[in-house]
């Protein structure tokens, strides 16, 4: 996506269900060869203590963001994926096939960073559902400042 800063991948191991994700040494060695300083999860399950601790070992960040497929996350979580991009360096997003979930994190991750999108983009992103067509729009709205967070929650644009 941009060489050297930020990737999309399917979750390691992908075999048709999130559950298959698996972060082993050789999953590691190769994010490390990549030089990748985080990860972004948008998976609907989460690593286990004992993957992100190898993760952790070798000081790679990881943030997972719960998403079941086809739905949007909410604004907050947005915020964290921008927020967990900017802080990680080298990142990669995945989520289990590494489409429409993935997609949408890029596109967010495409906004923050000052890119007019419009829907055309996020389908080509890989985004297919309408819920999250919906909420990249608001995201796009609200970092423009035509619209705010419903709490007045802030969010980092270093």
């Amino acid at each position: 996506m941009i060489p050297g800063r930020l990737a999309r991948s399917s979750v390691p191991y992908y075999d048709g269900e999130d559950s298959d994700e698996a972060i082993n040494e050789t999953s590691i060695e190769f994010l490390n060869g990549h030089k990748m300083g985080g990860i972004i999860s948008l998976n609907s399950v989460e690593l286990s203590p004992r993957q992100k601790g190898r993760l952790r070992a070798t000081g790679i960040s990881y943030s997972h963001i719960k998403a079941v497929g086809c739905t949007a996350v909410t604004q907050r979580q947005f915020n964290q994926i921008w927020n967990d991009y900017d802080e990680a360096g080298v990142t990669i997003v995945y989520c289990g096939y590494g489409d429409e979930r993935t997609g949408m994190a890029i596109s967010a991750i495409q906004l923050f960073q000052g890119r007019a999108l419009d829907d055309n983009d996020f389908r080509a992103n890989g985004v297919q559902c309408s819920s999250q067509l919906a909420a990249l729009n608001r995201l796009s709205d609200r970092i423009n400042g035509w619209v705010s967070l419903p709490d007045s929650a802030s969010y980092c644009l270093h």
